[in-house]
């Protein structure tokens, strides 16, 4: 039977103590570990032996993204070319810096969308992500350093942490699905781990203008209300 999102989210950093490998189609398999570590495998066989390939860890890829990736392993056996071979050859860019991820979705991503939406990542990637752990492969930086930045703004800013979190999140996954990237770290964040997305709560406030209103609405329901009971005593007279 496939896997699904919902027994894979189920399924993750939890003690786990079933089955080691799941399958869900198409030689692609889920090998899960005690701690709830999930890697996504793709089965094949190599001159008549059975053989595996690993190629990613959910969350960083996840399962419809796995599922894409397997028609291009595939298409390289009917090649006649080793899928581990292939695999080595696609992920030969580990040392892909956040900038360059920022210029990669600028270049192939930015045009399909609104307006106001690239304004808003435009500046986002050149105020926060760009002139950001310069020089570092984004694949190397620390789980620690993302989470001492994100606490630094959230302490000042939470709401701002919380969509800074989500850009990046955008950015990373579409380097991933793109092959660019092989994963990060960061990428396991919640919005609730670093600030907020919810607006803030605003007691309302009625304006002398709309009070006036209610005031004027009232006393016309209590007039019309006293001439319907003059009314209904004259007609008993």
């Amino acid at each position: 039977m496939p896997l699904t999102d919902a027994k894979l989210r189920a399924l993750y950093g939890k003690p786990y103590f079933g089955k080691t490998e799941l399958s869900d189609r198409d030689g692609l398999s889920a090998r899960v570990t005690e701690r709830g570590t999930i890697s996504w495998q793709y089965r094949y066989r190599w001159q008549g032996k059975a053989a595996r390939l690993k190629i990613g860890r959910y969350p960083d890829l996840k399962l419809a993204d796995a599922r894409a990736l397997i028609p291009a392993i595939r298409g390289a056996l009917e090649r006649n070319e080793h899928p581990r071979v292939f695999w080595d050859k696609l992920h030969q860019k580990h040392d892909v810096t956040l900038k360059q991820c920022c210029e990669h979705f600028r270049e192939h991503h930015l045009p399909k969308l609104r307006p106001r939406t690239v304004m808003l990542y435009e500046h986002t990637m050149q105020r926060y992500f760009e002139p950001l752990f310069i020089g570092i492969p984004v694949e190397q930086i620390p789980f620690s350093s993302w989470l001492e930045w994100f606490d630094k703004i959230g302490k000042k800013k939470p709401k701002n942490a919380g969509h800074l979190l989500r850009r990046l999140k955008s950015i990373l996954s579409f380097c991933i699905r793109r092959n660019l990237i092989g994963g990060s770290p960061v990428l396991q964040l919640r919005t609730e781990d670093v600030g907020s997305l919810n607006r803030p709560y605003f007691p309302r406030h009625l304006k002398s203008l709309k009070l006036r209103s209610i005031r004027r609405c009232y006393e016309q329901a209590a007039t019309l209300h006293g001439r319907i009971q003059t009314g209904s005593r004259q007609a008993g007279d």
